[in-house]
């Protein structure tokens, strides 16, 4: 065992310890920079069954590394629940993006007869996530996805990794044109950094229920009236996710811009499913 491995176990206990959430950031970030070194990795197995493997590049990732294996909220709970209660009986599932994986891995566990595409075109993330990916039934393309295809710039190694005219050059497609009319996707989840729009203007054959995330970070007011008007015109009903709580809970979009940029992101969940249906699946609806 070398000392980078006995000191994630160190950081691994204290963060265990209750304590403000100040001081957690500081043993998170500076403190576990300076014990492993910003190009720590290590393979974990996640207490929701996922083998991963997880680094230092940003909350997510540095989440799993250090929560993944005894919790299971290091990264947006109600989310994944809702992903897993949705993607059961899918045959084709949309990831974009891919980051590292995380998501890919827990739709794949959730949808036991899916192949699930996914795209992530950042280098960096592609690089972990092709780790992460390399098994059955995923198909990863470092390419972005937009309303048509052609190229883009593309930079950033975390999170927030997104379209700059100063970034590197990657191939840019339309699910319209990756699926060439062959098949349709199920299900999908568009967290794509402000495109969120123009991904779903090239996709005809849009599925019944998706997750689309929504930042106040990385669009203008304006844009997230657009997105949510094109969902509306499409003939979804839109739910608000709680990410606070493990659970599926889902409120209702009351029409208020504010509602979604109250926080600096929120993921909506765009379904044509009932409400009965949805309770069925065990997610929990509140109007407010």
């Amino acid at each position: 065992m070398n000392i980078r491995t006995i000191n994630l176990m160190i950081l691994r206990m204290a963060l265990r310890i209750p304590m403000p959430v100040r001081a957690r950031r500081f043993i998170e970030w500076p403190v576990a920079s300076r014990l492993l070194g910003s190009n720590y990795t290590a393979r974990i197995s996640t207490l929701g069954g996922l083998s991963i493997t997880a680094g230092m590049l940003d909350a997510l990732d540095r989440g799993l590394l250090f929560y993944g294996p005894y919790s299971n909220q290091v990264w947006e709970p109600g989310t994944v629940e809702v992903l897993r209660k949705l993607c059961t009986e899918c045959t084709n599932v949309l990831i974009a993006g891919a980051h590292i994986g995380y998501m890919v891995l827990e739709a794949r566990n959730a949808a036991p007869n899916a192949t699930i595409h996914t795209f992530e075109p950042s280098p960096i993330l592609f690089a972990r996530a092709k780790q992460n990916c390399a098994v059955d039934r995923v198909r990863l393309n470092r390419e972005a996805l937009a309303a048509a295809p052609g190229v883009a710039r593309f930079s950033g190694s975390d999170l927030r990794a997104h379209i700059d005219a100063k970034g590197e050059t990657v191939a840019v497609t339309s699910v319209d044109a990756y699926t060439g009319g062959l098949f349709e996707f199920d299900f999908g989840l568009l967290d794509v950094e402000g495109n969120e729009l123009a991904v779903l203007r090239g996709w005809s054959n849009l599925p019944q229920s998706l997750i689309v995330e929504v930042s106040s970070q990385t669009s203008s007011n304006e844009t997230i009236e657009s997105l949510v008007q094109y969902l509306l015109g499409q003939g979804y009903t839109l739910f608000c996710i709680n990410e606070h709580v493990a659970a599926a809970r889902l409120s209702r979009f009351q029409g208020s811009i504010e509602q979604l940029t109250k926080d600096r992101y929120v993921n909506l969940l765009a379904t044509k499913l009932g409400l009965i249906t949805l309770q069925k699946l065990g997610l929990s609806i509140t109007s407010t």
